[in-house]
């Protein structure tokens, strides 16, 4: 039997038809990823106020990798967790702009932890969280560590003079944090020329204090050189005392050896101080960077009583004036 299509029937056919292809053609497309989630945002060239993002090129399965758009956003609270609260808590740095992976961010606020996000969307309109990270900023002077071959430093000049040679970009005037007795009267403490270096001579515990070319000053902030973490300030109570905070200096494995022939409290300088840093024999008061300094407990960064031989390589301690 020979059947013939009615035009409703043909009708009703090419409607199905259209319908399927539509449905198979049109597939949405997942949101956009990246290579490396969670972990890839770069934070570089940090201020006081200000830090650059980075992130690598984000992929998508319909959209180009050049047409991908691209938005970076921050909080001060932890709820940046996915794509929805991203945009929801965050405040916009960049907006949705195609083919970017970096941005400045300026205007910031020191001693404040910010969360970011980078969100991704493509043609289609799919939103992802692309990576997320944190960044810390501390305003104030910069304490690095220089290397040393030996405790020759050619005294506190060509301390000062090293400090100089190995400082970050950006960072000013420098000098060594080293006790230097050079110009010291033993029997009073008190100086009789300018050539040494102490936070305080004569009693130190008394109401009237007296520094001699210190490098740490009443009330000032210090901050490692990237400006990502406060190593702490000198206290105003006994302004010659800088107080460390639980971050350190160094990021090495194990503890670097730190000339500076000062007592914990980093003050009074010790006679161990490799002749004024002239010397390779005998040895020099020193601490190990890996602490931190408790005002209260005498423990920590600067270890009163240890000693590094005047020969060996070690580290010196820096700061920003």
């Amino acid at each position: 039997m020979k059947y013939v299509l009615g035009p409703v029937s043909l009708l009703l056919m090419l409607s199905l038809a259209a319908c399927q292809a539509k449905v198979e053609g049109d597939a949405p497309s997942t949101a956009p990823a990246i290579p490396v989630a969670n972990t890839s945002i770069v934070v570089s060239s940090k201020t006081a106020t200000a830090f650059t993002l980075t992130w690598p090129a984000a992929t998508d399965d319909t959209t180009p990798v050049a047409s991908l758009l691209y938005k970076a956003v921050y909080s001060t609270l932890n709820n940046l967790t996915d794509a929805a609260s991203a945009q929801a808590n965050g405040t916009i740095i960049l907006n949705w702009t195609a083919n970017t992976l970096t941005t400045p961010v300026s205007s910031l606020t020191n001693s404040t932890t910010y969360y970011i996000a980078i969100l991704v969307k493509d043609a289609e309109g799919n939103v992802g969280l692309a990576s997320t990270s944190t960044a810390t900023l501390c305003a104030g002077k910069r304490i690095f560590l220089a290397t040393v071959a030996n405790g020759n430093l050619g005294g506190k000049t060509g301390a000062d003079a090293t400090c100089t040679a190995q400082k970050p970009g950006g960072v000013g005037t420098v000098k060594a944090m080293l006790g230097d007795s050079n110009g010291i009267n033993t029997g009073t403490g008190l100086p009789s020329n300018s050539n040494g270096r102490q936070a305080c001579y004569g009693n130190c515990n008394s109401s009237t204090l007296y520094t001699l070319d210190w490098v740490i000053t009443s009330g000032q902030r210090y901050c490692t050189s990237d400006f990502s973490k406060r190593m702490g300030d000198g206290q105003a109570s006994y302004p010659v005392l800088v107080v460390l905070t639980a971050n350190v200096l160094s990021s090495a494995s194990s503890p670097l050896v730190t000339f500076t022939a000062l007592n914990i409290q980093a003050a009074n300088a010790y006679g161990n101080s490799c002749s004024n840093w002239t010397s390779t024999s005998g040895t020099a008061v020193a601490g190990l960077t890996t602490g931190i300094y408790d005002a209260g407990s005498n423990t920590g960064f600067l270890t009163a009583g240890s000693f590094a031989s005047c020969a060996s390589a070690a580290t010196i301690i820096c700061v920003e004036q």
